[in-house]
């Protein structure tokens, strides 16, 4: 999956609350910028909305018109206009998402309870 990812200019991510689910996730990692909706992240709050942000790491298309979204797109998959999302959603992945930290921060807690 992965390699096929890094083949696509853009990923595209529409699921309803879908916030840092292992889809958008997976597309940032391999430095795809995101085609979404803002509305399936803001409830989530905190780290989704740092990971998720229109203009930079991803097109809303929520928010412009289908003409807006359509010339967005078509300058994201430019490769050489696109490039600057792919790394700005790559860059922001590994400033928001820290796998090691994580690990840490659970393995305190079930030593608290276990």
């Amino acid at each position: 999956v992965f390699k096929t990812m890094k083949e696509s200019n853009l990923g595209i991510s529409l699921k309803p609350l879908s916030g840092m689910c292992h889809n958008n996730m997976g597309w940032m990692y391999s430095g795809r910028a995101l085609i979404t909706t803002m509305s399936g992240h803001t409830c989530m709050g905190g780290k989704t909305l740092e990971l998720h942000e229109p203009g930079v790491t991803c097109i809303d298309i929520e928010s412009g018109t289908e003409e807006e979204n359509c010339k967005l797109i078509k300058e994201w998959v430019d490769p050489d206009k696109g490039l600057k999302y792919a790394l700005n959603a790559k860059r922001r992945f590994h400033e928001v998402v820290n796998y090691e930290q994580d690990a840490e921060n659970v393995k305190s807690f079930l030593s608290k309870i276990l």
